[in-house]
């Protein structure tokens, strides 16, 4: 496929989106921007201060990524969110907001 014409049908991908999403079952917020030029998404959790980076597929409706002990399925159109805890082999589900872009110093 020629140059010019793959740009044509490849839809621009934009800064990364960012998220707070809570899980009302165990209360838990889960902060996460979603970096689709970069198929990545970082995850923070306030309450434990664990922060991390993923690999993830984006697909028009969801976008799905995994760490070692946690799988998360995150829907594009109303912004639910699934979480599976594989070492206790359990899900949760959530629903997520979309935050302003944190304003930087530098």
């Amino acid at each position: 496929m020629l140059p010019g014409i793959l740009a044509i049908v490849q839809p621009t991908m934009g800064e990364p989106v960012y998220l707070r999403c809570y899980f009302p079952d165990n209360k838990t917020e889960v902060m996460i921007t979603a970096d689709e030029a970069n198929s990545a998404v970082s995850v923070a959790l306030p309450s434990t201060g664990y922060s991390g980076k993923m690999a993830a597929a984006f697909t028009a409706s969801e976008v799905r990524f995994q760490g070692t002990h946690v799988a998360y399925v995150l829907n594009r159109t109303d912004l639910t969110v699934i979480r599976t805890i594989r070492m206790i082999n359990s899900s949760d589900s959530g629903k997520c907001a979309i935050e302003k872009a944190p304003k930087r110093a530098f």
